[in-house]
């Protein structure tokens, strides 16, 4: 949640940092809630930076700092509802504030007092409180709750918050992927598998998760079903391989950082790229400059556009732009770079996956030969398709309905043999 404030807010927070706080005593009193929410959301992306820059003690402050400007926020603030600068419509604040605070806790290392705010949250955006309505916060604040849940390996209760995140939400296939994983970890993996089918649909052919192959592959070698495995990572490394040469060869090519992304031809790179929020706000925030000088000025009269207030006007605007580019350029090449690297170490691992398959193939076909009969690697299972009272059971023939992404569970009919159980965690 970046900070969306104007530019004078922008001045003024700055300032605070570094002489003492910002007190809003002299603000109108209907803006000072938002206000204080905006200086905690300036300070908590300020204390992310000093963070990422190697400054934890400033950070912390920061922090604390964005900690102390949320709770001043009223309560109240969420019962009449309040316009955002950079939101369309009315918001809670005071929800958003208990958002930005648990974000603040998890931070300093308080996950009881993060998951405390997030709850919060969730109580205060129920549709039926009266409140202003939030879907979108909503939705964070159950995916926040499931992550804290998920990295302390209380893996069931991370599956809860993962399914009370709304279908279609703008963060649900972020939390379909992470959920599957909770599903592999305690044993359940036709729930896994059928969470990365709609994943892997042709509704979503354009969104990356390209750790999702590596996981199919990986439940189905771990059910000795490697013919399955083999071609989900011949697809994987044919899909992926491709995209991290073209990486390797960006990363490598000498440019300035303000034309970076220019070179990102392909568009499969530069929506991954846009997947990093930052970068695309940044784009976007230079287009606009280029639409302001081709209609906002270029559309006026020749008197105007001769005028030397006009050429004042593209020379700011020109430099605005360069900034904004610089800085896209920078993060752009930073992302491009990490992705780059994670996908090697994917393509490695795949190649390992890959080799273990033969070699379990191979081992399992000397036995054969061995035994002058046919060995048998897996055992069949019992199954059944019986659903719960809130569903049909359809089976899958190939084709994606959209009211049914999300729902699927693969049906593993085999698994190896005198293979032990895997441990069902929490």
């Amino acid at each position: 949640m970046a900070l969306q404030g104007e530019p004078l807010l922008r001045q003024r927070a700055g300032g605070a940092a570094a002489g003492g706080p910002i007190r809003a005593e002299g603000a109108p009193p209907e803006y000072q809630d938002r206000f204080h929410f905006l200086l905690a959301k300036y300070e908590f992306e300020r204390g992310r930076a000093l963070e990422e820059a190697g400054k934890p003690e400033e950070a912390r402050a920061s922090w604390r700092e964005a900690s102390r400007q949320a709770q001043l926020v009223r309560q109240e603030a969420g019962a009449t509802g309040a316009k955002v600068v950079g939101a369309e419509d009315e918001v809670d604040l005071y929800a958003r504030a208990q958002f930005i605070d648990g974000l603040v806790r998890f931070a300093l290392a308080d996950e009881q007092a993060a998951s405390e705010r997030f709850k919060d949250v969730v109580r205060l955006t129920n549709p039926k409180k009266g409140r202003a309505g939030d879907a979108e916060l909503r939705e964070l604040a159950f995916l926040q709750l499931a992550r804290l849940h998920y990295q302390n390996r209380q893996n069931r209760y991370a599956i809860f918050y993962y399914g009370k995140m709304p279908w279609g939400g703008t963060q649900w296939l972020e939390g379909l992927w992470e959920a599957s994983y909770a599903h592999y970890r305690i044993g359940e993996h036709e729930k896994a598998l059928g969470n990365l089918l709609t994943l892997q649909s042709a509704y979503f052919k354009d969104e990356y998760f390209p750790e999702s192959w590596v996981l199919k592959a990986i439940i189905y070698y771990e059910n000795c079903r490697y013919p399955e495995a083999r071609l989900v990572l011949e697809s994987f490394t044919a899909s992926y391989e491709p995209l991290y040469d073209e990486l390797v060869a960006l990363a490598a090519r000498p440019s300035a950082p303000s034309v970076f992304l220019e070179q990102a031809v392909s568009p499969r790179v530069r929506r991954l790229a846009f997947t990093d929020p930052s970068i695309k706000r940044l784009s976007d925030a230079a287009a606009e400059i280029d639409a302001e000088v081709d209609h906002g000025i270029g559309d006026r009269s020749q008197a105007f556009r001769d005028s030397p207030l006009a050429a004042s006007l593209k020379q700011r605007l020109a430099r605005e732009k360069t900034q904004l580019t610089t800085e896209a350029g920078l993060r752009a090449r930073a992302k491009l770079e990490y992705e780059r690297d994670q996908l090697r170490s994917m393509l490695a691992q795949a190649l390992r996956i890959s080799i273990e398959v033969s070699r379990q193939e191979r081992e399992a076909l000397e036995g054969s030969l061995a035994a002058g009969s046919q060995v048998q690697v897996v055992k069949d299972l019992r199954w059944t398709h019986a659903v719960s009272d809130e569903h049909l059971y359809w089976p899958y023939e190939g084709e994606f309905w959209r009211d049914e992404l999300g729902t699927y569970s693969y049906t593993l009919t085999k698994g190896c043999k005198d293979r032990p159980p895997r441990s069902a965690g929490r």
